[in-house]
C-alpha cells in the first residue's frame, strides 16, 4: 500500500506482553504510526485495556480483516500461529515482522510448504494417502486437513 503522506498502516497481530512493553512503547514515539495502528486480539478486554494505556484506535478480533489493508504486519501471537499469519500477509503484499519461532519445528515449517502446495494444486486426497499412516506427523497432517485449519481457512 502506497500513501503519498508518507504514513504507515501497522497492525500488531497478539497482544500480550511482548506488545504491550516492546512493539507499543517503541510505537508510541511516532505519532504518525499509532494514528493508523490496528491491534488484533482474540481477547477483547485486553485490547480494551490497550487502547487506553496507549490511546490507539478500537481494535479488533480477527486478523483476516486486515489483510490487504496494511503496510506492514507485526505477528506476536503464540508460535503455532506464526507461520500461517504471517504468510496470509505476505501474500497480500504486506512487511511483516514475525516473533520467533517462524514455527514449532523445521518439519512444521515443511509440511505448512507441502500443504500450502497441495492447496494450490488441490492435491490434498491423493497427498494424504501417499504418505505414511503411522507418522506422528502425518497423524496431525491428516488432521488439519480434515479440520482445514491449514491454508487460512476460518
Amino acid at each position: 500500500m502506497d500513501r503519498n503522506d508518507g504514513s504507515l498502516k501497522i497492525a500488531i497481530v497478539g497482544c500480550g506482553a511482548i506488545c504491550e512493553f516492546y512493539y507499543l512503547p517503541a510505537l508510541k514515539r511516532h505519532k504518525n504510526v499509532m494514528e493508523q495502528l490496528k491491534l488484533v486480539d482474540i481477547d477483547e478486554q485486553r485490547l480494551r485495556a490497550l487502547e487506553v494505556a496507549f490511546g490507539t484506535r478500537k481494535g479488533i478480533k480477527e486478523y483476516h480483516d486486515l489483510l490487504g489493508e496494511v503496510d506492514g504486519v507485526i505477528v506476536a501471537t503464540p508460535p503455532s500461529s506464526h507461520h500461517r499469519i504471517a504468510m496470509d500477509f505476505l501474500r497480500e503484499g504486506a512487511h511483516v515482522l514475525c516473533e520467533k519461532p517462524l514455527a514449532a519445528s523445521a518439519c512444521c515449517l515443511l509440511l505448512c510448504a507441502i500443504l500450502e502446495m497441495a492447496q494450490e494444486f488441490d492435491f490434498r486426497n491423493s497427498f494424504v494417502q501417499a504418505v505414511a499412516s503411522h507418522d506422528c506427523n502425518t497423524i496431525k497432517l491428516r488432521k488439519a486437513l480434515r479440520e482445514r485449519e491449514c491454508f487460512g481457512a476460518r
